[in-house]
């Protein structure tokens, strides 16, 4: 990410007129100034010398910087424009004479960043407000630094008041100004423009509408605080899949350059942004999934409940096993050597060594929807009604422990690597961050109703007519309200079906089954961007994954995959299409 640089400047310790907020003000600021990747320098109760000093020390560092910005919080005046921001040492009361000596001037501290390509602030928590002198002179002196003001480009003034008025101190910890920025900045979704609108909107509210900030911006283009990059359409690459039935299923290639497909043909399919490629055995039965295991090696989970487990290098067959006529799930990880097939509530866990391969039959008390290898003897299953099942593998034995997370269903499991949490999610709208004792240890909500029109109108249509199935979509309400209370009750919940992690950003992707995928922040849960799988019209999600360059791919239920990602990876260059290792896992032997 580029240089973003932060100057805060937090006073409370006037001789005469002390204040209570600032220090604290500046202190909050600085922590979530640094969730955006900022450097920050934070002063505490400088003198004037000390600001100028930081100022030129500052200016150096803002150079190169992509964005610059400077936080003021303690005492300020201003008069036709031209603001002051008071310094510990400022001997009240104010005067022209005592400004140019004790005060920092608003076009001083814009001057000492860059004029080109940087995105500057300067946000102002103080008052605006003239208490004393009137002297002509100095009125002059401010009406030229305010035209100065106005050769600067890509620049936010921000005020947290009025011109003219004073600011509040707040009530609590840090000032109702200081609260509503440390919170919008950190909305991914919000431009710099927009932050400052939702900032003045929240302190308006939380004052009583007693103080009205202001900002004034010459900025060009419709930047951010957020560091991270929003996804964009790339490419869709169809598959021979479409129309052919459900379910489909996806999985990762090694090193992540793409995808498999598979589900309802005899063959997989290899799926990258340049197009795709077929891979499977020659079987009569469809290839329900394919995953990578350690060792170059992989597995193809059959409809017919065959299990093949194949050398990459030679295309040979290195074992066939049939552990359920009609399995519903597969779990592998190309860094492990287990294989776990499941179907309804049993389990059967394979282990593949160099000379053989050693199986486990276990259970759980509801469906399996999921599974995950979190180590080489380590399972992990979930699925209805929040069960959790825990398997411990030692070399005869599987021993398992099975927890109960919550009454809604577990649809995914996959692990962080940022924070080595395991996240899992499914119905009510609701993600769970686990521990490895499985405690939960964090939640992000995502509604416990769906939200799309389309999925809505669904629901209702046999209950209701076109009128009131507006009202509901567009003002939350029909008349009367049994008919309001009846039709919101059937309005079904959330079902989140798939997640992955992102290699290279702070983010997850949760597909929901209405066709949503909501993109959020790893860190603290805030939304990145919701994407809506075409517009609104319906096409459910049957898998995701990230790639290694951090592109998201989702398979659809028309056999469509859809990659999204930074629109400049889109002209880098694009790879040939990524084989595992092999142009012949063919002429699998079926087994007797």
């Amino acid at each position: 990410m580029k240089l973003r640089v932060a100057l805060l400047v937090g006073v409370n310790d006037y001789q005469d007129e002390p204040l209570g907020n600032c220090v604290a003000d500046v202190r909050k600021v600085e922590a979530a100034l640094k969730r955006r990747g900022f450097s920050c320098t934070r002063l505490e109760n400088p003198g004037a010398h000390q600001i100028d000093d930081a100022l030129e020390a500052f200016s150096d560092r803002a150079l190169d910087a992509e964005i610059a910005l400077v936080y003021l919080a303690g005492h300020g005046v201003e008069r036709h424009g031209g603001g002051y921001f008071l310094a510990a040492d400022f001997p009240f009361p104010v005067s022209a004479s005592k400004l140019h000596q004790y005060a920092i001037a608003i076009p001083r501290i814009i001057e000492s960043m860059p004029s080109k390509h940087t995105s500057k602030f300067v946000v102002a928590d103080m008052c605006r407000n003239w208490p004393s002198s009137q002297e002509e002179d100095l009125l002059r002196q401010l009406d030229e630094l305010r035209k100065e003001e106005g050769n600067f480009e890509n620049l936010i003034v921000g005020y947290s008041t009025s011109a003219g008025d004073t600011a509040s101190d707040g009530g609590g910890t840090n000032s109702w100004y200081c609260d509503a920025f440390c919170d919008a900045l950190l909305e991914h979704s919000l431009t710099f423009d927009g932050v400052f609108h939702r900032v003045g909107d929240k302190v308006i509210s939380s004052s009583s509408r007693l103080q009205r900030p202001w900002h004034y911006s010459s900025m060009r283009g419709a930047g951010s605080f957020s560091d991270v990059d929003k996804l964009s359409l790339l490419n869709a690459v169809s598959t021979p899949l479409n129309g052919r039935g459900l379910p489909l299923f996806v999985s990762k290639l090694r090193g992540g350059e793409g995808i498999f497909a598979s589900g309802t043909l005899p063959t997989a399919w290899i799926v990258s942004m340049k197009g795709l490629q077929s891979l499977g055995p020659q079987s009569s039965s469809a290839v329900l999934s394919v995953g990578h295991l350690a060792g170059e090696r992989s597995a193809f989970l059959m409809e017919d409940g065959n299990l093949h487990l194949v050398d990459e290098g030679t295309g040979n067959a290195i074992y066939s096993r049939q552990p359920f006529i009609h399995p519903s799930l597969m779990v592998t990880s190309p860094s492990s050597n287990i294989v776990v097939v499941c179907a309804n509530e049993q389990a059967e866990i394979f282990v593949v060594s160099e000379s053989q391969v050693t199986s486990f039959n276990l259970s759980m008390s509801s469906t399996i929807h999921c599974g995950l290898i979190v180590s080489d003897d380590e399972v992990w299953l979930a699925g209805g009604l929040g069960y959790l099942l825990k398997v411990q593998i030692g070399r005869k034995k599987a021993s398992t422990n099975e927890v109960n997370l919550e009454r809604n269903n577990v649809n995914f499991m996959v692990r962080s690597d940022r924070s080595d949490e395991i996240i899992v999610g499914g119905s009510g709208g609701k993600v769970a961050f686990l521990g490895h004792d499985g405690s939960v240890t964090r939640t992000f909500e995502f509604g416990d109703k769906v939200r799309t029109p389309r999925a809505i109108r669904e629901a209702l249509v046999d209950y209701a007519d076109a009128d009131n199935i507006s009202k509901i979509l567009s003002e939350g309400y029909a008349e009367p309200d049994d008919v309001r209370d009846f039709l919101l009750e059937r309005i079904p919940g959330t079902q989140l079906l798939w997640c992955d992690v992102s290699p290279t950003q702070p983010i997850i992707a949760i597909a929901s089954a209405e066709g949503l995928v909501f993109v959020v922040d790893v860190r603290d849960g805030r939304s990145v961007q919701t994407i809506d799988l075409w517009m609104g019209a319906g096409n459910t999600p049957h898998g995701l994954a990230f790639l290694r360059d951090g592109a998201l791919a989702v398979l659809l239920a028309d056999g469509l995959v859809v990659f999204y990602g930074q629109l400049a990876s889109a002209t880098a260059g694009l790879e040939a299409a990524w084989v595992a290792s092999t142009n012949t896992i063919l002429n699998l032997p079926k087994r007797a």
